[in-house]
């Protein structure tokens, strides 16, 4: 028995071998599939492409989308949830109190991490929004406040950037000196962005203030009220 590790060394008392809790190793193998090149750049699309799509879709108020822009939608936030699903098991790096990077791999650890860092951006990125205002909504005449409601929730999946950012970062750190096609890149895909989104907001403005004034333009103030053109609209 000299030759046993103490903590697999039979208990001569109660003649079994004490349970000895071992880490899960879980966590192990998905920080390996999440490093893989191929998804990465998937993950890297589809938050782009929903980064694009949706304030689009708010916007214009697009309802119902098209079958091609659905499955499209559908297939970026199944790729989004199941990265969601990985990164509750997936290990992470921390620094010992000896200076030295270890790997967590305990399950509950790993999780609890997750929850408290990018679990809330991850899940607002996954919401298949599309997929319910299609299946609650399929001809688009719901009343409000049910699609505003979606709607508020599609604008919520814009801190997918983060994770773009996050990326991007880490495409950046693999290479170890940002190249100038990189930094170029991001520059022109960034200032595009953000004149999509700025072409959103501006379309969507305009577009509200114009039906306010189709519908009410004796009355100035139910044009530049919103709270008083819904009340006026569900009056009439």
């Amino acid at each position: 028995l000299d030759d046993i590790v103490p903590a697999e060394r039979p208990n001569r008392n109660r003649g079994f071998h004490p349970v000895v809790r071992q880490p899960h190793r879980l966590a192990e193998h998905f920080p390996r599939f999440r490093e893989l090149g191929f998804v990465q750049h998937n993950q890297l699309l589809c938050a782009v492409y929903t980064l694009f799509a949706e304030p689009f879709f708010v916007a214009f108020d697009v309802r119902p989308i098209g079958d091609a822009a659905l499955v499209l939608c559908s297939l970026a936030d199944a790729v989004l949830a199941l990265d969601l699903v990985v990164s509750f098991v997936t290990g992470y790096h921390w620094l010992a109190a000896d200076g030295v990077f270890k790997v967590e791999t305990r399950t509950l650890r790993c999780v609890v991490k997750y929850l408290r860092t990018n679990f809330l951006r991850d899940f607002l990125g996954a919401l298949p929004l599309q997929l319910a205002l299609r299946i609650v909504d399929p001809a688009g005449r719901m009343q409000q406040p049910g699609p505003a409601f979606i709607r508020v929730l599609e604008l919520g999946k814009c801190v997918l950037l983060l994770r773009v950012r996050e990326h991007v970062g880490a495409i950046e750190a693999s290479r170890a000196t940002s190249t100038p096609l990189l930094s170029a890149a991001k520059l022109i895909g960034g200032g595009v962005w953000a004149c999509h989104a700025l072409a959103c907001v501006w379309f969507f403005v305009v577009s509200e203030a114009h039906r306010a004034q189709q519908s009410f333009p004796e009355d100035p103030q139910v044009c530049s009220n919103r709270v008083k053109l819904l009340a006026a609209e569900q009056a009439g």
